[in-house]
């Protein structure tokens, strides 16, 4: 083999437990080469761990090394490993382990001072000594083992707790001190203390081996045991915790600590997994959490994946106003809900109660998401939030948004810089009052050539027109005031510094933003880009719909009124009496082969059934499955399906028609004209949500709205109403027929009907 390069810290014990490897290796004939490398820890000795990186923090460096192939092993002290290795990287070897016990060192000779001064770093220690000694004042001690002793001589401390193993590896005068090895039941060490890790790359199968060969077998089951654990309570080393297993004969005993809680089991090795789990859930239970703050952008589809993930693994999601409906249908039902608004006209919650349920929610150990509309950081008092978790103690995390202060003005064809016209932009918070005005620098603004973009000011847009003109802005500057951006109500109204109160006033233009300067007389959008699509329905037909869109360039509106429930109580058990099955939607596709997955029926046993289908969608949805269409009608209705359905079958034939609980008629009339035997059974319901409906608007200002079935008719017009000049448009007859019981006006008709003859008939409708 050849010589290995070792990559170690360079401190006195980093020193002398590479050497206790070294010594390992020569046994193995192995020649080396020791290589100092220096951590971000070892660089910053005041500050303490959890300030500066904490987890990880002494290995990182030595692990780029490995990485970037400038060394074959590293020598870690174990405890410093995060839970979690960087990719490609193992441990390989553990030789055996030292002295796992803390020790309390005090001087000789001293007497007692009261309240003890104990200098450590570690939060695990703090929490566990404070069990011993209640009154003690706890300071921050870092630095090496010499360091700290002379600390403790020099009278900055009453007591020092160090290491065992270290006190143990060092050769150091130690005379003048009096050591009290704690005991295992009353500080429970950190995770694998007193052990070494060698690192290595998983990849170099021959190294792997060799540090294989100068493990000590039972330290490195100890090793993995307490690994395991570790990772299953997800936590690091700025959290206060330690674990320690005792192995004898067949058994293990675990013993482990979490902020302040205390856990202990004995069983068999082989069973150590099960009770590990066992132990980290007892442990972690309740105990504190995380914060993320997550901005969730401006509207449909602006959050960004990062942020849908944080959401998806929320235990608690504490929102406010100005989020897409979108956002708020991803947070899981099992996550508890705290609505905290914060809109201009109302406050639901002061900042302080707010900031107030994010630490208590962390503190009964629940992964809380703080969803914000927009940017946490841009008048979101994220930083406000960051600080109060900060004074506590709790993890956090902050993901950014996209914010509304760019966003809305693209969305409405407007840059806020754009050469030759404006080099700059200046967002400014048109909200904050004091002594009955908003307090900014108007005369700054007044003079600034560039772009002027103000953020919940809609209610103080005559004052603040009104003072940029008393400042010298000219009155002919151009304004726009872009209102409910990425919502069915959207609307941009322009006007100048002198008329566009005048031009807003009496309307409902919350939440809105107000754009100031030349780049508020561009509008760089197209024809159809300024044209509003609303598409209602179930969210798989509005999503169908909505790709099937996506090339006219218009904006494009989700609504889902509806929503699908699979009905399986009247389904047969087999289907040997039937011959053909027919669909009518792809909802009665989704729902069957649901239903086959759900009841373990096995697709072979509806190999011989032959299966028709009412148009393009649901043939290419059952093709999906595996299975191809054996009829498909001239048009894509009920009644001819029914009629041209029961001319093409045999006499023998017997169908099952799986459908919506509440469907048309034609097709059965058409059946029993026809002299058919079928059985008519819902596969599923279509049910109006009240909670999708809270969140609907009750006029909708789209220019079009789509709509997928009579009973996508009935559920919109249950909640909303058209404004003028909005066309509605219809799928298919039957549609057409239930809007004509709510609507009087002109409305378009898909000429085919599916997803994409409703694009092609509001395409042609946009030509014209």
């Amino acid at each position: 083999m050849k010589k290995l390069i070792i990559a170690t810290r360079g401190s006195k014990l980093a020193l002398a437990q590479t050497d206790i490897v070294c010594e390992l290796l020569k046994k193995q004939n192995i020649d080396y080469e020791i290589k100092v490398v220096h951590s971000k820890g070892d660089h910053n000795q005041k500050d303490a761990l959890s300030k500066i990186g904490g987890n990880g923090l002494f290995i990182r460096s030595l692990e780029t090394e490995l990485i970037e192939g400038n060394a074959d092993i590293a020598v870690h002290s174990a405890k410093d490993l995060p839970y979690d290795l960087e990719e490609g990287l193992v441990i390989g070897g553990v030789p055996k382990r030292g002295e796992a016990r803390d020790c309390l060192v005090t001087l000789k000779g001293a007497e007692p001072e009261q309240p003890m001064v104990i200098g450590t770093g570690s939060p695990r220690r703090i929490s566990e000594l404070k069990q011993l000694y209640p009154e003690a004042v706890f300071e921050n001690l870092r630095g090496n083992v010499d360091t700290r002793l002379r600390k403790l001589s020099e009278g900055q401390y009453t007591a020092i707790v160090v290491a065992a193993a270290a006190l143990d590896r060092l050769d150091l005068d130690l005379q003048e001190y009096d050591i009290r090895r704690l005991d295992i039941r009353e500080c429970i060490p950190a995770v694998c203390q007193g052990m070494i890790a060698v690192e290595c790359r998983e990849k170099d199968k021959e190294i792997v081996e060799l540090l294989d060969r100068i493990s000590d077998p039972v330290t490195k089951l100890r090793f993995g045991i307490e690994r395991y654990l570790f990772s299953r309570m997800k936590a690091d080393c700025t959290l206060p915790i330690g674990a320690h297993a005792e192995i004898n004969g067949k058994e293990v005993r675990i013993s482990a600590m979490f902020r302040g809680r205390r856990c202990e089991r004995t069983c068999k090795v082989k069973d150590h997994m099960i009770i590990c789990e066992d132990m980290a859930k007892e442990l972690t239970g309740n105990c504190t959490g995380k914060v993320t703050l997550v901005g969730a952008g401006c509207g449909e589809g602006l959050i960004t994946l990062k942020g849908l993930e944080a959401i998806s693994e929320a235990d608690v999601v504490v929102y406010d106003d100005l989020l897409a409906g979108e956002v708020l249908s991803r947070i899981p039902q099992k996550a508890k809900r705290i609505y905290v608004g914060k809109r201009s006209e109302k406050h639901s919650l002061p900042q302080e109660e707010i900031n107030r349920i994010l630490i208590r929610e962390a503190q009964e150990g629940n992964n809380v998401v703080r969803l914000k509309g927009g940017d946490s950081f841009v008048f979101g008092r994220g930083g406000e939030e960051i600080l109060a978790l900060m004074e506590e103690n709790i993890r956090h995390e902050v993901i950014p948004g996209v914010t509304s202060c760019v966003a809305v003005p693209e969305r409405f064809g407007i840059p806020v810089t754009h050469r030759g016209v404006a080099r700059s932009f200046t967002v400014v918070t048109g909200h904050t009052m004091e002594d009955g005005e908003i307090k900014v620098a108007w005369k700054n603004l007044a003079k600034n050539p560039g772009t002027l973009v103000f953020l919940m000011g809609i209610k103080n847009l005559r004052e603040i027109c009104g003072k940029l003109i008393e400042f010298g802005k000219p009155e002919d500057t151009p304004v726009s005031v872009l209102a409910k951006a990425y919502s069915s109500e959207e609307q941009r109204l322009d006007g100048k510094l002198s008329d566009i109160a005048d031009v807003c006033e009496g309307k409902a233009l919350t939440p809105g933003i107000i754009v100031i300067g030349p780049v508020a007389g561009m509008d760089l959008r197209s024809d159809a880009e300024k044209k509003t699509i609303t598409v209602t329905g179930t969210e798989r037909f509005v999503n169908i719909q909505c790709k099937a869109l996506e090339n006219l360039e218009a904006k494009l509106v989700p609504m889902t009124t509806m929503e699908v429930r699979f009905l399986f109580d009247k389904m047969p058990k087999n289907f040997e009496d039937y011959s053909w099955i027919v669909f009518t939607s792809r909802n009665g596709i989704e729902a069957f082969f649901s239903y086959l997955m759900e009841s373990q029926i096995d697709l072979r046993s509806i190999m011989k059934l032959k299966f028709a289908c009412i148009g393009s969608g649901t043939v290419e949805d059952l093709r999906a499955h595996g299975f191809h269409t054996d009829f498909v009608p001239s048009e894509y209705t009920a009644e001819v399906l029914g009629r041209e359905l029961a001319e093409h079958l045999g006499k023998n034939d017997r169908c099952l028609l799986l459908r919506a609980e509440i469907s048309s008629e034609a097709l059965s009339e058409e059946l029993e004209k026809g002299g058919i035997d079928f059985e008519d059974v819902p596969i599923y319901r279509t049910l109006i949500s009240d909670e999708l409906a809270g969140d609907i608007k009750k006029k909708v200002d789209s220019d079009y709205v789509i709509f997928g079935s009579g009973r996508g008719v009935e559920a919109f017009f249950t909640f909303c109403s058209l404004s003028d000049g909005t066309v509605p448009v219809c799928i298919g007859p039957s549609t057409a027929k239930k809007l004509k019981e709510h609507y009087d006006g002109d409305f378009l008709m898909a000429g085919e009907y599916t997803a994409g003859g409703i694009s092609e008939v509001i395409l042609k409708d946009m030509k014209h």
